[in-house]
């Protein structure tokens, strides 16, 4: 069974002020309101970490972040699912600086997460998802509500559009497991 480092109150007991890049690895922050989220970052990667309690947390954090231009996180496979949102919200929250978003856990999680998010056009979107999960309610339509406005967005069917489109896309299998993508 694998532990990470839980940071305390005395690590990070105010917001470093020129902090603008973060990545940690196998970190417990679990706290709801870790002061390191109100730095101004502007980068943060989050590699087998134990973060969130659900989807509306992560959800909450990213919008206390507005300056983020780079997101990933890597869900670690030991540590508690993230759960689903337990509300809608009434808009997805919109990340207009956000240049890169990495993102991957099991399906439910990653739908949850990108039902709640508006991400622009020009967001290089990296997914990763185990899909053996599908017995917890998810489909392809719920796939389908996800990623189609995404696609619709980039490659507009109405001509005269001023849309750059994506400049890389790729949807393949997670390499080494049976279902996924």
């Amino acid at each position: 069974d694998e532990s990470c480092l839980e940071i305390t109150d005395g690590l990070f007991p105010t917001v470093p002020p020129r902090l603008t890049r973060l990545k940690l690895i196998c970190v417990d922050l679990t706290k709801p309101h870790c002061p390191i989220y109100g730095a101004l970052l502007t980068h943060l990667e989050l590699d087998t970490c134990i973060v969130w309690g659900n989807a509306d947390d992560l959800v909450a954090t990213l919008s206390d972040l507005p300056r983020l231009t780079n997101f990933i996180y890597k869900s670690a496979s030991f540590s508690p699912d993230i759960l689903p949102s337990k509300k809608t919200r009434a808009q997805p929250l919109e990340m207009p600086h956000l240049a890169h978003f990495e993102f991957e856990d099991n399906i439910s999680v990653v739908v949850a997460v990108m039902s709640q998010l508006s991400l622009p056009p020009n967001c290089d979107i990296v997914l990763e998802a185990d899909i053996d999960e599908f017995e917890d309610g998810i489909t392809f339509q719920d796939l389908d509500g996800i990623f189609i406005p995404y696609l619709k967005a980039a490659f507009p069917s109405e001509r005269g559009r001023d849309r750059p489109g994506y400049a890389n896309l790729t949807i393949s299998d997670i390499p080494g497991r049976d279902i996924g993508f």
